[in-house]
């Protein structure tokens, strides 16, 4: 927490004031990052047309960009 107070110029408590606790914000981080897998998968199991091979590398691939872009959070 100090160090994203530090980043965002805050004090750690100005950003306790808006959220309950650390556990709190990494479970927003994994439900964003979770409901984007969940989509990959639900588009892949949906996709008319292409192999099962080809499905599954677009579901990895496409897994592999999310988690990527989440990392940071």
């Amino acid at each position: 927490m100090g160090d994203l107070a530090e980043e965002l110029g805050f004090s750690k408590s100005a950003i306790y004031h808006h959220v309950p606790s650390k556990s709190y914000l990494l479970a927003l981080a994994l439900d964003e990052a979770l409901d984007e897998l969940t989509a990959v998968i639900r588009e892949a199991q949906e996709g008319v047309g292409g192999s099962a091979y080809e499905r599954l590398r677009s579901v990895v691939r496409e897994s592999v960009r999310v988690l990527v872009a989440h990392q940071p959070r």
